[in-house]
């Protein structure tokens, strides 16, 4: 399940670890320093034996500028391609020496063009100025960051090259995100894909944080063996709100900012039910033997699955209190606050979360959204539509170039910036330690987005079944029912439009 990437940044990761301790609990200089390096002998082994074997290029590009057009900013992710000079902080420093270690080796130079982020509208901006040199015939832009969801029509009008034609894209290899960038191909065809060179698709995946606080003071254990044992279930996930959901003398769960109520699970309105539906194993579009995608319809999983979620998430039984008001200081019972100031158990939150909640004074953890059952294989995270994908534009005028530049910055982002990522995202004393890392592995590799969400195939259905879960009611059938001839005719369109396409 973990994949050789746990072994790897775990070890990594226990330098980290090992240093902050050191430092933090002092003790013999001498002895300190001896222990530190065995402990480097022994990292320096495990990379040795676990690091994927690249072969680097050895070709020479004459000085060449290679433009990547990108978003500057979008909602607090690190969407950053290049650093144009060191900051003092890690991740930073470490695109910084990644593009500079490349540029040298391949005599590039890297060019990112910065579309300014100030509002969602402005999220469409690299699409259409892709586009448009598309449309133009110009070959402007090697390759582009995408939020393909915003205007799936850049895909479907055939402005994007199929990344499968490309040899030196290594998609198969672990340093691009391939659970993840699988679930997005269509009759065999990829026109977007992520991997550690670009972070949003990390920064915008759903995890569960829970309030080690609240867990500690009802003397209720971690869950972290019960995600270890595939025992991390919604029913299981259910017996430890029943343990932790409290009125605390309050007369109901209508939130209350002086109450006391502890509530089970603060939940992003929008997301809150469908990150749990996801993680039970339904997709609403689904993949046969041979690729082509189907509409998955009724099935018994999924009614099971929501009749449990409607348990899971109860906002009478004070179960889940849903708000989409991020600010920590918000009160009127927002998700965040909720969580910071100890009142909810768990956080429904994207990973970027985390670094948010570095300023709360209690510690908390970091989890797996939970399986349907112990037989479900594997646990799956939802991550989010909107993440920046790299598309390459059919102008382009030298797609081996291309591939090869791509490739070798999403090896070097896996092996050196990745680690650095998780460190800052576990940079609360809280996280710092082994079952954090571990878990954000389980997270990581488990990732995936629904073709249906990405193209708006099954928008309505999801916001509909979403909505039932949230109000605990009993219309899924017919919410089913009156979305089928939607649906089906929007991936028949899709499916028409990519088959059409190179």
């Amino acid at each position: 399940m973990y994949s050789r990437l746990f072994t790897r940044f775990t070890a990594a990761l226990l330098v980290l670890l090992m240093v902050f301790a050191a430092v933090s609990c002092g003790g013999d200089g001498s002895s300190g320093t001896s222990d530190t390096t065995a402990a480097d002998d022994q990292v320096q082994t495990d990379s040795a034996e676990t690091e994927p074997a690249y072969k680097y290029p050895t070709v020479k590009y004459d000085g060449y500028k290679f433009r990547v057009i990108n978003l500057d900013e979008f909602y607090n992710c690190y969407v950053t391609i290049d650093i144009t000079e060191q900051t003092g902080e890690a991740v930073d420093d470490e695109v910084y020496a990644r593009n500079a270690k490349i540029e040298d080796m391949l005599d590039i130079e890297i060019n990112e063009i910065k579309e300014h982020f100030a509002g969602w509208n402005d999220g469409v901006k690299p699409i259409d100025k892709l586009s448009a040199a598309v449309l133009a015939g110009d070959d402007t832009y090697d390759c582009g960051y995408l939020l393909l969801s915003f205007k799936p029509a850049v895909m479907t009008d055939g402005h994007l090259i199929n990344l499968n034609t490309i040899p030196e894209l290594q998609l198969k290899e672990e340093w691009w995100d391939t659970f993840l960038n699988g679930t997005l191909e269509i009759s065999g065809k990829l026109y977007a894909a992520t991997s550690p060179l670009q972070l949003t698709s990390l920064d915008l995946s759903w995890v569960l944080l829970f309030n080690k606080h609240l867990f500690d003071s009802y003397k209720v254990d971690y869950p972290y063996q019960d995600v270890r044992n595939g025992s991390w279930t919604i029913d299981n996930m259910n017996e430890y709100l029943n343990k932790l959901v409290n009125l605390n003398g309050d007369d109901d769960f209508g939130f209350k900012f002086d109450g006391n109520s502890i509530y089970g699970v603060a939940a992003h309105s929008a997301t809150g039910a469908y990150l749990f539906m996801l993680s039970a194993g339904n997709t609403f579009i689904s993949r046969k033997d041979d690729g082509s995608l189907y509409y998955t319809g009724e099935s018994e999983r999924l009614f099971n699955s929501l009749e449990k979620l409607k348990t899971l998430l109860n906002v009478k039984q004070g179960h889940a209190l849903y708000n989409a008001q991020d600010k920590l200081d918000d009160t009127g019972g927002g998700y965040y606050s909720l969580f910071i100031n100890n009142r909810a158990a768990f956080l429904t939150t994207e990973l970027k979360g985390a670094k948010v909640m570095r300023v709360m004074d209690s510690d908390y953890g970091i989890l797996p959204a939970p399986k349907y059952d112990e037989s479900q294989d594997n646990y799956i995270t939802y991550c989010s539509e909107n993440v920046g994908r790299m598309s390459i534009p059919v102008t382009n005028s030298d797609l081996a170039r291309t591939g090869i530049i791509l490739d070798v910055l999403s090896y070097e982002s896996y092996a050196n910036v990745l680690p650095l990522y998780y460190d800052s995202t576990l940079s609360q004393k809280g996280l710092r330690d082994e079952d954090s890392i571990e878990m954000l592995n389980i997270i990581n590799v488990g990732r995936m987005t629904e073709v249906g969400k990405i193209y708006g195939t099954t928008s309505a259905l999801v916001n509909a079944l979403s909505d039932m879960v949230k109000n605990n009611a009993d219309t899924a059938a017919s919410i089913m029912a009156s979305n089928a001839a939607t649906v089906e005719s929007n991936l028949q369109k899709l499916v028409e439009a990519i088959d059409k396409l190179p």
